[in-house]
């Protein structure tokens, strides 16, 4: 069986110029033309099993791609990883977090292992697997200040990407009595529960923050249009 080098080369554009060794064992390449590329530099090993196109540009993203490519079946990137992918205020580049069903560590990769519904709880940014917007934000409670979180709570119902009675319903499936910070997560979702609009930018939720340390409550709404 030929290897298909033109499937070959699809794969590597569409996942960061990076690759798993069964993908390509499943286009008919054999372990030993592998190991003739690794061995030539044509291919750089990134993780175990997981390789980089050489010459291709290593970037941030690729790197997410390569840990989820290693992690799977059903890898996703997650918590501060996601939040960066979905470019959540607060949250940039830099760290690598996924969240895999399988025993795993990896140096510079954060793992969280839990099962995870595909369906419901996963999506795709920049070719990326990653965790849908409830659930980033559900996960960045276990590992975010409060005000960061509340922060992208805002920027994902603000740009649609969630609502406040779906957000409930998922925090109910996913047993949100044992995550960290998710009481403070409640607080959040009955106060928007409430609100006519939800804050339209990061320095209007950093307002709202504000005036609740001054321990000044009520209901609060968003009454300047965002700008261009």
């Amino acid at each position: 069986m030929q290897p298909d080098l033109g499937w070959l080369r699809r794969q590597f554009e569409s996942q960061h110029g990076v690759i798993h060794r069964r993908q390509a064992l499943a286009t008919g390449m054999t372990r030993g033309a592998i190991q003739k590329k690794l061995g030539r530099g044509d291919w750089v090993t990134v993780l175990p099993a997981t390789y980089r196109l050489s010459g291709s540009p290593r970037t941030w993203h690729q790197l997410v791609m390569a840990a989820c490519l290693w992690a799977r079946p059903g890898a996703v990137a997650s918590h501060r990883t996601a939040a960066a992918l979905l470019d959540l205020p607060g949250f940039k580049p830099g760290i690598i977090e996924i969240i895999t069903s399988r025993r795993l560590s990896a140096p510079g990769i954060i793992v969280h292992r839990c099962r995870m519904n595909a369906r419901i709880d996963s999506s795709k940014c920049d070719g990326i697997p990653i965790t849908a917007a409830h659930r980033t934000i559900i996960d960045l409670c276990a590992v975010s200040s409060p005000e960061r979180v509340e922060r992208a709570l805002d920027a994902v119902l603000v740009r649609g990407l969630g609502e406040v009675g779906f957000m409930w319903r998922q925090l109910n499936r996913l047993g949100s009595v044992e995550r960290r910070g998710v009481r403070q997560l409640r607080s959040m979702l009955s106060e928007r529960s409430e609100r006519l609009h939800h804050a339209g930018s990061n320095s209007e939720t950093a307002l709202h923050q504000l005036l609740r340390r001054e321990g000044i409550t009520g209901r609060t709404c968003s009454t300047i249009p965002a700008t261009s």
